[in-house]
């Protein structure tokens, strides 16, 4: 029984109008003072009405903020003498007082020595026991049922958390368990009103983000975003310069932002552009590696499709894969970026998404903590076993956005916090995700990349997640990798996350070799000059391919390389800009040793705990060439750079239009099980829309709401 609120009992009388006026009369204190006086009453009421007069005894009660009253029918008998059952409903009734005489009412009946006879009320049940304060039944009926009562607790929790349209469904419900339900009553019509209110301000709401949208294709805010100027690799003659050197590079972050941008509708800077980012965000077909070396290299020769004088050179690298139960134990920190410019849905709740779906995807041999950093740095989790899911799920789900950024203080603090639970011969890593905007702290460009230089020597790497739009720090966040043996990659949707942090989890955490260099010597007795399409913020000096001190590049599990170079032979016409030339004549190739290699391609590495590199050596015989010979891989990368390079503004892709790129491209997306390529002949198709200046739409493609 609920708590009364009342300590008095009230009685009300039910019955035809003249027992009713009777009995009310009863509760004049005036009846007390003669017992025969009431006992006339009582026959009175039982001529008038049937034998038995029903009268409800109503007990006010409070149940969360709400009254009710509860009903139970009692029946009038004549008595002598209260019973000792109900004795104690009356105890409290004292003598009353004489009361002056109106002429609406009864002469006053004044009190005498009489004994006072209360009424006695018998009732078959519910039996009551106690004051009415304590008031019991064993039959007694709760007001409404327990699934009415659970449907309304659901309601109210939607109600509150402004999920209308759940609550009027459980309101609705309530009311069919217990149709006298009052509250759900009031709340489903509150549900309907504020769904009502809801539909109107949604309308009008559409208006203005339709007004808003033309008015930012029109006029669109200045943007953050930084990137690199990148400046395209030139031809160079092989005779002046026959070394080609460069670090590897398998950062995926260039294609994603540019197909945020290209799904928005919009051309992405070219600088926005990296083709070697482009090119290595696919799968490509090539062998794996054999025996002890951590990677496989394969190369290729064909026609250059948008120069026929031209020849194309594929060089491919497939790194060792890991089976499962070879995965070594992880010691993960995520860094994270808690600052006010986090707080959109493409930033923070994003960022959670994507690290839940890691957290679930670890093992029972993996750590994670969690670092976080904006007005100050502090440690939300530290290290704790990924058997605990839920608690570092939790730990995520709590990190709400706000204040400046101080990043260059929680790279200190995720350091530290790695260095704690270091794992010999583990995964010991960074994991930095943030909107690249550094305010405050360590932000300075050459300090922080001091740091991170000094951390990476204690083989604790450092990886980098990009989010958002409007402020991303490309240039920054691309160096902050680079400097910290890591990869870059920028993450513009659930099915991103999913690619990076989970599919490619091993090759993403686990390095098998580190600083790695490639170096081309090209033969001028056949190739006359050469171009590395892409890899320009890569390129290294030729002295630096063989110095163990200079950074390079990481390979991951499973990950691979691809690089392509644009040849001449040295017999094809003359030609300046790609105008055939009248006077000039192909160059003397006398001073060149007569061989059949056209090249010869030298790789250097380090294993991952080790600091000095190990040589491998291939040649490429001219025989290599195979004119219109592509396998389907050759060809994918083939049309990518080609995309990337109409993105850029390229001069050197001559006539070839993006439709002979999409040519191309479709000839090799029939092996497409991950559906990427499909994605970007979409992305394509958008380019040339908006070239045209025909509208796209302003969504991403379709491919990433399929399973």
């Amino acid at each position: 029984m609920k708590k009364i609120r009342r300590s008095r009992t009230f009685l009300t009388i039910a019955a035809s109008v003249a027992a009713l006026i009777g009995l009310g009369s009863l509760l004049m204190p005036q009846i007390w003072g003669r017992s025969d006086y009431a006992e006339e009453v009582v026959r009175q009421a039982k001529q008038e009405a049937s034998q038995n007069v029903e009268i409800e005894a109503k007990f006010v009660e409070y149940d969360d903020g709400a009254l009710e009253e509860l009903g139970f029918d009692w029946t009038l008998v004549e008595s002598e003498k209260p019973s000792a059952e109900n004795e104690g409903l009356f105890s409290e009734v004292a003598k009353p007082t004489a009361q002056p005489a109106t002429p609406a009412q009864p002469a006053p009946v004044v009190a005498t020595d009489e004994k006072l006879v209360p009424l006695q009320v018998e009732y078959p049940k519910p039996l009551f026991t106690g004051t009415p304060k304590q008031i019991k039944s064993d039959n007694l009926e709760p007001s409404s049922s327990t699934a009415s009562k659970d449907l309304m607790a659901r309601g109210l929790a939607f109600y509150r958390s402004g999920d209308y349209a759940k609550a009027e469904a459980a309101f609705e419900a309530a009311l069919a368990e217990d149709p006298y339900n009052r509250e759900a009553m009031e709340y489903l019509n509150r549900s309907a009103q504020k769904l009502a209110s809801n539909e109107v301000r949604m309308q009008r709401s559409s208006r203005a983000q339709a007004m808003s949208d033309v008015s930012l294709a029109w006029n669109p805010p200045p943007s953050r975003e930084n990137y690199a100027a990148i400046v395209e690799n030139e031809f160079n003659h092989s005779k002046d310069k026959a070394l080609s050197t460069f670090s590897i590079d398998v950062d995926t972050a260039s294609y994603a932002n540019v197909r945020r941008y290209l799904a928005g509708g919009r051309l992405p800077p070219k600088d926005a552009v990296r083709i070697e980012e482009m090119i290595n965000y696919f799968e490509y077909d090539y062998e794996d590696p054999k025996g002890t070396r951590p990677f496989a290299t394969s190369m290729a020769l064909t026609d250059c499709p948008w120069n026929n004088e031209h020849r194309l050179l594929r060089i491919g690298l497939q790194g060792r894969k890991l089976a499962d139960e070879d995965w070594r134990d992880s010691n993960l920190v995520f860094l994270l970026d808690v600052s006010g410019s986090m707080n959109s849905a493409d930033k923070l709740p994003l960022l959670k998404t994507g690290f839940e779906k890691m957290v679930r995807a670890l093992g029972e041999r993996d750590r994670v903590a969690i670092v976080v950093y904006a007005g100050s740095s502090g440690v939300v989790l530290d290290s704790t076993s990924a058997m605990e899911k839920e608690t570092i799920i939790g730990a995520l789900n709590r990190l709400k956005a706000g204040g400046s950024t101080a990043g260059g203080q929680g790279i200190e603090l995720a350091y530290r916090l790695a260095s704690d639970h270091f794992i010999k011969d583990g995964v010991n890593r960074v994991i930095l995700a943030t909107d690249g905007d550094f305010n405050v702290g360590i932000s300075n460009i050459d300090a922080l990349q001091r740091l991170i230089e000094e951390k990476r020597k204690s083989n604790v790497f450092l990886s980098v997640l990009g989010f958002g739009t409007g402020n991303l720090q490309d240039a920054k966040m691309e160096m902050l990798a680079n400097k910290g043996n890591g990869n870059y990659f920028y993450i513009d949707s659930e099915r991103e996350a999913e690619k990076v942090l989970v599919k490619q989890l091993t090759a993403n955490m686990v390095t098998i070799a580190k600083d790695v260099k490639i170096q081309i010597e090209f033969n001028p007795a056949l190739i006359r000059s050469y171009r590395l399409i892409g890899y320009e913020n890569r390129k290294l000096a030729a002295r630096d391919f063989a110095d163990d001190t200079k950074d390079a590049g990481e390979i991951g599990a499973g990950h691979q390389v691809t690089a392509l170079y644009e040849l001449v032979p040295a017999d094809a016409p003359a030609t300046e800009d790609g105008v055939p030339l009248k006077y000039t004549q192909p160059e003397s190739t006398e001073f060149a040793v007569d061989s059949s290699e056209l090249l010869t391609l030298k790789l250097r590495y380090k294993e991952p705990e080790e600091s000095k590199s190990k040589l491998l050596t291939f040649e490429l015989d001219q025989s290599a060439y195979q004119p219109d010979s592509m396998d389907a891989s050759f060809r994918w990368a083939t049309a990518v750079a080609a995309f990337g390079m109409h993105l850029r503004g390229s001069n050197r892709i001559g006539a070839f239009s993006m439709d002979n790129v999409m040519g191309v491209a479709k000839s090799a997306a029939e092996r497409d099980p991950s559906g990427y390529r499909a994605e970007c002949l979409e992305l394509m198709n958008k380019t040339i829309n908006l070239r045209s200046g025909i509208t796209t739409t302003n969504d991403y493609p379709q491919w990433q709401y399929r399973n």
